[in-house]
């Protein structure tokens, strides 16, 4: 069976628990106990007991229950209102998660909460606080594992045990081993010896389904793991016969060969961190009479076959490698360069992670270097035996702080009136417009950054007057937005009031008198008259676009942005648009764009709050065009080092293509990651993003490398990267050599339009 298991003391494992509770976020806004005008402003956790469940619940095979005491800060409107930074009250109370375990992460959700001299209060479903990546799963990619099929966790004799097995048959529920107690750490990994075997048998019989031309399979391939030279490995053979291999006046010789593999896992303590070191001895055995009739007469068959084998061994099996040698002709040459370097080191091939240590006629060597799989880096001991190989450490484990940020943090919120024309009843109309709340909550633990923890606005926040003011309720957003509403009613002098209950806490905000407004004039009238009809001037040969929409009033600590969007319906075939900025009168060219043949086209851009827009282009005139414009208030600014030729997302991942590389950013976690080369980024159709190379690798939730033959589409030179609308409202945009997440302050403007 081939199973990978985490096994950890059960002090360790609540210390590990308790660091993930501790790092999420607020998981519940009130409680029947405390009384439904008490708003959880904290949520402390104080200790964790894994293997406690409430009285009658039992849980889940596979899934553990750990009783934890918390502390309760809990605070009123009515408080609020006497002082926008009441404390409030504490309250002790008890409360549970379950622990639970798929294919790739451990899952931590709140089950119920007892509040003293109150009924325990159960959650359906249950609220998840914690979801942690298993990122020692992705490192044992590297050993040829196609995936984890099921998981789950058990705990026996004070050691719990996380198991993960690589097939449905394999028998995941039976009893925990608890290799633990021999060695006297604290955390332990066992990588079954069944791991290693699977990833080698795999690996011949893909190889064996299209052997070399003239060879069939005398022997199927076996894999076991046992003892190889003194050490455990997995062990691996084949026989093959060449028919006719050896032509001869008498009449042409089969051959028979038998080839052997073996891989062998050992630790390599002598770098920092610890290295996993993989072995692979290939070799070839034939009579010796016979074999040498073969080489002399084949070009060496043993070392060809040899080749042959550890092309899919070495490559794409282990690690997803490019193929040791690319064809048959090259395995011939290549074994033969083996055969004649015999006793040699062999250097300079291009295996891309392997290394060809040495080789003889019949043998050849190769090692390769990877992360000892951990779960820090305080590795104290790494054996193989009977059961696999046992990586064993210790650890330590703080709970989590938060570092918390409102955006305004309280107090007053900006709130203004704007003049609408109605175009159907031809009239004005105010509308208002209230000053958005940017909110960001992120763990962290001694210094070390855990990443954004996503914020959900309780039901319980509220607006007074309510029939004045409201607040939205966004989906939970790592960079949450918090819009208020002002309804029809709302006029100049009118003021209001806001309690924002979030996971990330609570804040009171005041909107003071809003400000009167002055009627449109008469000039504001015709124009909006006949921007409702649509009659704006063409676009000439030669255009001054200027920016013609107010400011926002606020901003989240980086200027706001002009965004502008030229939309034509048809462009003839050769036009040649030229957009120019204009700062301070000076004009630079920002892009140019020929249309290969008539049609549809977009274009967007970016510039500062100060900077205007001159276009040009070769025709008469273009009548079927329009300019759109809207501000962008970045909320996130990321230097990404050079302009980006395009830009996608997949989920919470957005990826930057750039002439050097791709820049990769979650949206979830804040967290940034670059792939330098020459890449091709494309989006799956089944969802995610894929960079294409030589090779493929994960990169990153959903980013992996493809080889290129699985190129869906090429980045066009000089392809122009639009904005991404995403959840919430938000827009990710390039801007120079930074990409940004923001907000658009609404309303875009037509500012040219279709003549009718």
């Amino acid at each position: 069976m081939a199973l990978i298991e985490i096994e950890m003391l059960e002090q360790r494992f609540n210390q590990l628990v308790h660091l993930l509770v501790s790092a999420g976020p607020i998981p519940i806004g009130i409680l029947s106990g405390l009384g439904v005008s008490r708003l959880i402003a904290e949520f402390t956790w104080n200790r964790v007991e894994v293997g406690h469940a409430p009285p009658g619940f039992v849980p889940p095979v596979g899934v553990l229950t750990a009783r934890c005491e918390v502390t309760l800060r809990h605070v009123s409107t009515d408080e609020l209102d006497v002082d926008p930074n009441a404390v409030g009250t504490t309250t002790r109370a008890t409360s549970w998660v379950n622990i639970s375990a798929n294919t790739s992460s451990l899952m931590i959700d709140l089950l119920a909460v007892e509040v003293p001299a109150a009924p325990t209060q159960f959650f359906t479903p249950q609220i998840r606080i914690a979801r942690h990546q298993i990122d020692q799963l992705e490192e044992l990619e590297e050993l040829g594992i196609d995936g984890i099929a099921a998981a789950l966790l058990l705990f026996r004799d004070g050691i719990v045990t996380v198991r993960f097995a690589t097939r449905a048959t394999d028998p995941i529920q039976s009893v925990p081993l608890n290799l633990l107690a021999g060695v006297g750490d604290e955390w332990a990994i066992r990588l079954s010896g069944e791991l290693f075997t699977d990833a080698l048998l795999a690996a011949l019989q893909k190889t064996l389904a299209k052997p070399p031309g003239g060879t069939t399979v005398e022997d199927a391939p076996t894999a076991f793991w046992g003892v190889k030279g003194g050490s455990f490995a997995a062990i691996g053979s084949v026989g093959l016969e060449k028919k006719d291999a050896c032509p001869g006046l008498f009449g042409d010789v089969d051959i028979s060969v038998t080839v052997d593999v073996a891989l062998t896992p050992s630790a390599n303590f002598a770098v920092v961190p610890p290295q996993l070191d993989l072995t692979l001895q290939l070799s070839s055995n034939a009579s010796d009479w016979d074999a040498l009739r073969c080489w002399l007469g084949s070009f060496g068959l043993g070392s060809a076959l040899l080749g042959f084998i550890a092309g899919p061994i070495v490559g794409p099996v282990f690690a997803g490698l490019a193929l040791l040698i690319s064809s048959i002709s090259t395995l011939i040459i290549v074994g033969e360069k083996v055969r004649l370097d015999a006793g040699k080191e062999v250097s300079g091939t291009d295996v891309e992670d392997f290394t060809p240590t040495s080789s003889t006629s019949t043998t050849a060597t190769f090692i390769r270097h990877v992360d000892l799989p951990s779960l820090n880096d305080s590795v104290e001991s790494a054996t193989t035996g009977p059961l696999g190989m046992l990586i064993s450490g210790r650890i330590l484990l703080l709970p989590a702080i938060h570092e918390v940020t409102f955006t305004p943090n309280g107090g007053a919120l900006v709130g203004t009136l704007r003049n609408s024309f109605d175009c159907g009843r031809r009239t004005w109309q105010q509308e208002t417009e209230v000053q958005d709340i940017l909110i960001e909550d992120r763990a962290d633990v001694l210094g070390r950054d855990l990443g954004r923890v996503p914020v959900t606005v309780f039901k319980s926040s509220a607006a007074t007057p309510p029939d004045l003011w409201s607040v939205e309720y966004p989906v939970p957003s790592p960079q949450q937005l918090v819009a208020i509403r002002g309804s029809k009613k709302v006029k100049p002098g009118d003021t209001g009031r806001v309690y924002l209950h979030t996971s990330a806490g609570i804040r009171r905000f005041d909107i003071p008198a809003v400000p009167p407004l002055a009627a449109p004039t008469q000039q504001e009238t015709i124009a909006a008259v006949a921007q409702c009809a649509r009659k704006e001037r063409v676009f000439t040969p030669r255009e001054e676009l200027e920016w013609l929409i107010d400011p926002p009033p606020f901003d989240f600590g980086y200027p706001a942005l002009r965004q502008w969007l030229f939309t034509f319906a048809e462009l003839p075939a050769a036009t040649r648009i030229v957009i120019h900025r204009v700062s301070d009168g000076v004009r630079s060219q920002a892009m140019e764009f020929t249309a290969e043949h008539a049609g549809e086209a977009s274009l967007e851009f970016i510039t500062d709050p100060a900077t205007n827009l001159f276009m040009e282009h070769n025709q008469d005139v273009i009548a079927a065009g329009r300019l759109l414009q809207r501000w962008v208030i970045p909320t996130e600014m990321i230097d990404i080092r050079e302009p980006g030729l395009q830009l996608m997302r997949s989920g919470s991942m957005i990826a930057v293509a750039q002439r050097g590389g791709v820049f990769a950013h979650d949206l979830e976690t804040g967290s940034n990651m670059r792939q330098p080369g020459e890449l091709r980024l494309t989006k799956l159709a089944t969802g995610g993003l894929e960079v294409m190379q030589q090779t493929r690798r994960h990169l990153s939730r959903g980013l992996a490398r493809k080889g290129p033959g699985q190129i869906a589409r090429e980045i066009a030179p000089g392809a122009l990267p639009f904005s991404l609308t995403l959840p919430g409202g938000k827009v990710a945009a390039l801007y120079e050599n930074k990409l940004f997440i923001g907000i658009p302050w609404q309303p875009s403007s037509i500012i040219m339009a279709p003549r009718q």
